[in-house]
């Protein structure tokens, strides 16, 4: 009898006896599916957290290319070994697993910000893990169904969505370098190599302790008592209302003084901050009385958008981009690639933070020679490179202002109390603790080094966190400060209410004190009947169109926010952060 061949190469309904041929069909399916995991995925991904990475994808393209290649060449290759049903099972397969990726990463991961360090609360979203998980399972059975009848009438079907859905990723891909001008862009780094020096003279030192809210601080006490112990020469205001929600914008004002105005783009801000006759004049009364201005921050574009923007005010902002590290990119990027793409259930067992990411690339400046930085969790690192092998050096000539951001209460939590890793986790109040641990390891080194006595040491926060509510406790932020030649047995305490305001003239203050009248109240010197009126915050929020914008909302000490802001604009969100990508 003879053998009936369709258009597609097929006898009798049964695969290709060719090797080519079987080769030749498994490759759309098999290019769709690492076309979503080696190319399009990880380019986007790079693309949205700009910020945070700081890579540039035309640096990236020939790493991913190269892999997009190869991983579909093999597959191919050996679902091409596989005759009959066992190739119509692999190339059925590999289909199903790319679209039940496209749908999962493009349409039903919701709102969920994954790597962002938070926690990954398993039980309290067991529901919708499982009903993403049916829905997956629903989209896999019909896409494989769909391909498996890979006769005449099927095959065109399988390869054309391939295709469709290839030409759609590369479209969005072609735009994203089209848009991409930060690609052109220098970035800018704070230089760490003289992150453990201290002047012989004059030191104003500030830590910096992210998301450090005063409830936070209770938690601390409840499960540390003795917490505050070393701290008993300090001034705890326990009142202070955080300006700003978010690290973003909320740097620039405490270290500008200028107030956000809601009538330009984030950009404008940024720039006119800088430019400000208060910072401009701030910056110079510290070169005036001999500073050496270091800022040891890890995402420095939340603090301005260049090093020209910083030249003559901060002393270790240097122009640099990132050089991407080939093999450490692949396998850190497919771990965020996998979170995106994976059903919700599935996502926790690739878990990855921004730590999972500090070895992708190494900082260079404009010429070429590398430049040690400051790692996202900068003081852990710091404690064990610096403060537990050489420790503090009063080596400067200058006197110096430092101000060191760390992770605090910020999550993802791993810290432990004594300032050791933890990589299963730790509670947010060990976490806290850790973290002024290595604030106290550093304060007793400046003691035996004879620079403690006259340095003035602030400790403050860029902004609380919103827990469940807006609860006064959980957004408004820790500061204590110990003034040149302060010293009392115990921690005092003050409940009148200050701001982030009261940052750069305490700092005056210090250095110069017959400035300071010049710049408005310390946190010492503001009334006790100071705000009387209420305070403002701003926040991240939406428009009436859902654009992103900042929004003033006023509060009084119950943190009842005001509905209706009397002011805002449209605000073009900075790109960046982990949270870009993942929807």
């Amino acid at each position: 009898m003879e053998q009936q061949k369709d258009k597609a190469g097929w006898i009798d309904g049964k695969a290709p006896q060719g090797y080519k041929q079987r080769f030749v069909i498994a490759l759309l399916p098999c290019g769709l599916l690492m076309f979503i995991y080696w190319f399009f995925g990880p380019l986007d991904l790079i693309y949205g957290n700009w910020t945070d990475l700081g890579i540039r994808m035309r640096d990236a393209l020939p790493t991913f290319l190269c892999a997009f290649l190869l991983f579909t060449l093999a597959p191919a290759a050996l679902a091409a070994l596989f005759r009959g049903k066992g190739f119509k099972a692999a190339v059925s397969l590999v289909f199903a697993l790319a679209i039940v990726s496209y749908v999962q990463g493009s349409f039903l991961n919701g709102s969920m910000q994954l790597l962002n360090g938070a926690d990954f609360d398993v039980a309290a979203n067991q529901s919708r893990f499982l009903g993403n998980s049916l829905l997956c399972a629903v989209i896999f059975l019909a896409a494989f169904l769909l391909a498996w009848p890979l006769k005449e009438k099927g095959l065109p079907v399988v390869c054309g969505v391939c295709a469709a859905l290839i030409l759609m990723q590369s479209a969005a891909l072609t735009s994203d370098f089209i848009n991409d001008a930060r690609e052109d862009k220098k970035n800018i780094a704070f230089s760490t190599a003289d992150t453990d020096e201290l002047s012989a003279n004059q030191n104003v030192v500030v830590f910096l302790l992210d998301a450090f809210s005063n409830r936070a601080m209770q938690e601390t006490l409840e499960k540390y008592p003795d917490t505050l112990a070393d701290f008993h020469d300090f001034t705890y205001y326990t009142n202070c209302g955080p300006d700003y929600y978010g690290t973003f914008p909320a740097m620039i004002h405490i270290l500008t003084g200028e107030d956000y105005d809601p009538a330009g783009t984030w950009q404008e801000f940024i720039q006119k901050a800088w430019d400000s006759p208060r910072a401009t004049d701030f910056f110079q009364t510290l070169k005036e009385q001999n500073y050496d201005v270091q800022l040891y921050a890890a995402q420095p574009s939340y603090y301005a958008l260049s090093a020209a923007q910083l030249a003559g005010k901060v002393d270790n902002a240097v122009p640099t981009h990132k050089k991407a590290a080939p093999l450490p990119l692949l396998k850190s990027m497919e771990r965020l690639v996998l979170c995106r793409y994976l059903p919700l259930g599935l996502k926790q067992y690739v878990w990855c933070t921004p730590e999972d990411f500090a070895d992708i690339s190494h900082v260079v400046d404009e010429q070429g020679e590398a430049v040690e930085t400051w790692n996202q969790y900068g003081g852990f690192v710091f404690l064990r490179d610096y403060l537990q092998v050489a420790g503090l050096r009063a080596t400067q000539e200058k006197n110096c202002f430092k101000l060191y951001h760390f992770q605090g209460a910020h999550p993802g939590y791993f810290l432990t109390a004594d300032g050791k890793w933890n990589n299963d986790g730790v509670e947010r109040a060990e976490q806290c603790r850790g973290y002024l641990h290595i604030v106290e390891t550093y304060m007793q080194q400046m003691r035996e080094l004879g620079v403690y006595d006259d340095a003035t040491i602030i400790i403050l926060a860029d902004h609380g966190y919103n827990d469940t509510d807006w609860a006064k406790d959980a957004m408004s932020t820790i500061v204590l400060v110990k003034e040149a030649g302060e010293s009392h047995e115990s921690v005092l305490r003050s409940a009148k209410r200050v701001s982030q305001s009261q940052f750069i003239p305490t700092v005056v203050n210090a250095v110069d004190p017959a400035r300071t009248a010049a710049f408005g109240d310390t946190y010492a010197s503001l009334p006790e009947d100071a705000f009387a009126q209420g305070r403002r915050i701003w926040m991240l929020d939406e428009d009436k169109n859902h654009a992103p914008c900042l929004k003033g909302y006023d509060y009084g000490d119950t943190w009842e926010l005001s509905t209706e802001p009397d002011s805002y604009d449209h605000l073009e969100r900075m790109n960046g952060s982990f949270y870009a990508g993942v929807h």
